[in-house]
């Protein structure tokens, strides 16, 4: 290393203070408890060392020099031979008789500066070949596996026409190892309220789920990631898989996992066309500009897709989003997809053709935002809360849409009082519930203005949105003994 340092043009003296310092590096291993005496780094730069990745890249500075142009693949008019990120090596051939040279090239390479390379990690990518186990690549006496797909830099791609096929399953495989983490700790300290699910949603998974989105990104993938956020979200509301998801965004004030990826999408293709030309990037973006308008199908087709319906609801045009300034960008997308979701999430919610079990959802709720209840301390208060406000209860309204036979709305009756049996009966009329109810009524009058002249949908809807924390208690509680009381011995609703 300290050779190659002293050919680029480094000092003596600081090569002097350089070679001082790593005749002193050491390490020790710690197993169970245990640290082992230290022994002297006499291979690689110091881990955690300021200095180290600077020093690693200087010493690879050279590698494309070892490696063959001719072997390599032309992207704009450019030769790329290969990519280098950190210690990750990736090579590109077009063939496999030039991939093996290029091999030889890395061996030798390898060879002279003591470079050690593990053949158990390394693997063979083919692309557009149905057999590709017939092709055998060696890495000096070693035998490279080819393989049907790589990870490379946490991605997965594989050999197929669509090289992120599967990458949906490896983000949800690291997503429910970090709900697993979540559920340890929350064993272990009580609880997880709602702000705080939210909190560690953005912090923990979310990066999970928007690692390389910019690159993956397709429509189905956001649907299946999109199912384990609402499963995550309706687990800590305490409510059925079945609640309607609109319910669950709008209770809590998060947006979708597929808007999130889309803006990611679209703040990467902005920052593509602000590179300069002279960009391995640059390049890659401008030969699928050029493919997707000789009608292949890339990644540009969906981005632009994507960029289509942002401008359409924005009032621009893609030019226009192009030229924006780098600054604004994320401001702009935050505010316009925020805008475009409240809208489209209230047409939903007031619209029954879309959201049948939302019939009294929409008197209540207009605002896309986090609800103050959610933050009451006790779980089952907010549990009560949760499911009585979006429908995931067990009242004669809700029942009869799971008979064999699907019972008509109207027909859905609670066998004490012979009416429907809905969330405005069960809380204002219902007999069964009389004997509390008194109580639930005067919290009500002292909170809300006029109460007891209002017709009895005001009162729900005035019940619903009131946002003050003894009254929300009171209603919390009222929900849970009206539950006890209208359940009979065998557990059924009456």
């Amino acid at each position: 290393m300290f050779v190659k340092l002293l050919k680029i043009g480094y000092s003596s003296k600081l090569l002097k203070v350089m070679t001082d310092m790593y005749s002193k590096a050491s390490s020790s291993v710690k197993w169970k408890g245990y640290l082992s005496k230290s022994f002297k780094d006499i291979m690689g730069v110091t881990q955690e060392g300021i200095t180290s990745p600077f020093l690693f890249k200087s010493f690879l500075a050279d590698l494309g020099e070892h490696l063959s142009d001719e072997c390599g693949i032309i992207l704009c008019e450019s030769i790329v031979k290969h990519l280098l990120w950190a210690d990750d090596l990736f090579l590109v051939s077009p063939s496999a008789t030039l991939m093996q040279t290029q091999l030889n090239n890395l061996k030798d390479y390898c060879s002279k500066w003591h470079l050690v390379v593990n053949a158990l990690k390394t693997k063979i990518l083919v692309f557009g070949v149905k057999d590709p186990g017939k092709f055998k690549f060696t890495f000096g006496n070693n035998a490279i596996e080819t393989s049907g797909s790589y990870t490379y830099l946490g991605n997965l791609i594989r050999d197929s026409r669509n090289p992120f096929t599967k990458i949906d399953e490896v983000i949800l495989h690291k997503c429910y190892k970090a709900c697993y983490k979540i559920r340890d700790y929350v064993d272990a300290v009580g609880q997880l309220i709602p702000s705080h699910a939210v909190h560690f949603f953005n912090v923990l998974i979310a990066p999970l789920l928007d690692y390389g989105s910019e690159v993956w990104y397709s429509e189905g993938t956001a649907e299946k990631l999109e199912v384990f956020q609402k499963k995550y979200f309706k687990r800590n509301l305490s409510v059925r898989i079945n609640t309607p998801d609109e319910a669950v965004f709008g209770e809590l004030g998060v947006l979708p996992v597929s808007v999130r990826l889309k803006k990611n999408l679209l703040k990467f293709m902005h920052r593509l066309n602000t590179l300069p030309n002279s960009s391995l990037v640059k390049w890659a973006y401008s030969e699928l500009v050029t493919l997707h308008e000789l009608g292949y199908d890339t990644w540009y087709s969906k981005a632009s897709k994507v960029m289509s319906e942002f401008v359409s609801i924005a009032g621009l045009d893609d030019g226009c989003f192009l030229k924006l300034n780098s600054s604004s960008v994320k401001a702009k997308l935050d505010r316009i997809f925020l805008t475009e979701y409240s809208k489209k999430w209230l047409n939903n919610i007031n619209n029954s053709d879309i959201c049948k079990k939302l019939r009294t959802y929409k008197l209540f709720k207009s605002e896309f935002k986090f609800e103050k209840y959610l933050d009451i301390p006790s779980k089952s208060v907010r549990a009560a809360i949760s499911r009585f406000r979006m429908s995931s209860h067990h009242l004669p309204i809700e029942l009869g849409r799971h008979h064999k036979q699907i019972i008509p709305a109207e027909k859905r009756l609670c066998k004490k009082c012979q009416v429907v049996g809905n969330e405005i009966h069960h809380l204002l009329e219902c007999k069964i519930t009389q004997s509390i109810r008194e109580v639930l009524l005067k919290a009500a009058s002292k909170y809300i203005v006029n109460f007891r002249s209002l017709s009895k949908v005001n009162q729900f809807s005035e019940i619903m949105s009131c946002k003050e924390r003894e009254f929300l208690l009171c209603l919390g509680n009222f929900l849970i003994e009206a539950d006890h009381l209208i359940k009979d011995p065998v557990g059924h609703t009456p």
